[in-house]
């Protein structure tokens, strides 16, 4: 292995593969690379130095080896885990769902500080909360409006007409993520639709930081169908089936 390089990342673990009796193939999501693939060798005998450590969702500080094909992980110090998460089923599926959007999204070793920083902080934040759907929408606008995708809460998408409060029946663009009022749903298609109260949530969810959301009432109905709302409109951006939210 001479001449190969080393590099130090801050990773989470976002999935894991078998490359052999005693190997693993890591997805890992790095503060200073991006999305990477490495190996973990001997991770699957039972003294391994990383058993434990690489744990989906963990957090750890890592010396990764670069080779031809894929890096090779030489260190790892964990500094964080949440244990909180995994004895709520909930709150891992939805946990494990943030990191198969960034999969979705990102491409390999293309870097976003901003994307981990927001993973982190939800993460940190989903240990503790009640309401784990609320937290996971918020992250989906934010994510979204990270990378890119701008929607508009408060014009319709078609005639760019104000809308105004209590509207009862609007419609939500499965292509843009924004608003139709009632009068264009007439010439459209490929929307699902919604009221005034779910174009509020989401209005705020955008303009909300993390800390604040403790704050937010929001009807779990509510809730319930701007998720499926979202699921739709994520499948529809990425082109592929998102697979997590199945198991909830």
């Amino acid at each position: 292995m001479q001449g190969y390089k080393e590099f130090a990342v801050t990773a989470i673990t976002l999935k894991s593969y078998n490359l052999s009796e005693s190997d693993k193939i890591f997805l890992l999501f790095t503060k200073e690379k991006g999305l990477i693939r490495s190996v973990a060798k001997g991770i699957k005998k039972p003294k391994s130095k990383f058993s434990g450590r690489l744990e989906l969702l963990n957090i750890n500080e890592l010396i990764i080896r670069e080779g031809k094909n894929m890096g090779t992980i030489t260190e790892c110090e964990t500094q964080k885990v949440f244990p909180k998460l995994r004895l709520d089923y909930d709150k891992l599926i939805y946990s494990l769902f943030l990191g198969e959007l960034i999969t979705l999204f990102l491409n390999d070793g293309e870097v976003s500080e901003e994307i981990f920083d927001l993973l982190l902080d939800t993460l940190e934040i989903m240990e503790k909360t009640n309401n784990p759907l609320l937290y996971t929408i918020w992250f989906e606008v934010q994510f979204l409006a990270i990378s890119g995708y701008q929607s508009n809460l408060s014009e319709c998408n078609i005639c760019a007409t104000e809308i105004s409060d209590l509207n009862y029946r609007l419609g939500f663009s499965l292509n843009t993520g924004s608003v139709i009022c009632e009068k264009c749903l007439k010439i459209t298609s490929n929307y699902k639709i919604i009221n005034d109260n779910i174009r509020n949530i989401l209005t705020n969810l955008k303009i909300l930081d993390i800390s604040s959301l403790e704050d937010v009432t929001a009807d779990a109905s509510l809730l319930d169908k701007i998720q499926i709302m979202f699921k739709e409109y994520l499948s529809n951006l990425s082109e592929r089936k998102i697979k997590t939210l199945t198991l909830i």
